[in-house]
């Protein structure tokens, strides 16, 4: 039951099963309701998105350990000042090593294709498409593959 729920544990029990209720003997159903109300606070989960707990629960773990809600703030924050430092390295590393594997990638397709026409003018002009169709097809799905892979990270980090 959520926290501002005021309905008992019969209650409950009545709506969602009360043909499980009608089973049980009047002497007994008492004792059984405490038993499942325990089961049920037992089994009780709270979960939350983001990095710091609702105001209520940093109340209640200052409640318990005074100070608590300022230590987890402080980790928190301590956590996001790292995050950042860590972005400022990485990124501009990947953009690095990105704008590199391009200028490599261009090297590369552009000896293949000048090869590819070096062959054909010496009168092998089967090899020398193969070559060249060759470099443009590993160049388009190079870039294609690319843009999906990019797409992926942009849905994932939605």
């Amino acid at each position: 039951m959520s926290e501002g729920s005021h309905k008992t544990i019969e209650q409950v029990v009545t709506e969602t099963a009360p043909e499980a209720l009608q089973q049980i003997p009047e002497e007994v159903k008492p004792k059984a309701l405490r038993l499942v109300a325990e089961v049920v606070q037992a089994v009780s989960v709270t979960s939350y998105s983001g990095s710091l707990p609702p105001a209520e629960e940093l109340a209640k773990y200052n409640a318990v350990l005074p100070g608590a809600a300022e230590r987890i703030l402080s980790m928190t924050e301590t956590q996001l000042k790292h995050r950042i430092k860590m972005e400022e390295i990485v990124i501009p590393s990947q953009q690095q090593e990105s704008a590199e594997g391009q200028k490599i990638g261009y090297r590369i397709a552009l000896a293949f294709l000048i090869g590819s026409v070096a062959v054909t003018i010496a009168g092998y002009p089967w090899v020398g498409g193969v070559l060249g169709g060759s470099t443009i097809v590993g160049l388009v799905t190079v870039f294609v593959l690319g843009k999906q892979e990019q797409r992926r990270d942009l849905k994932s980090k939605e």
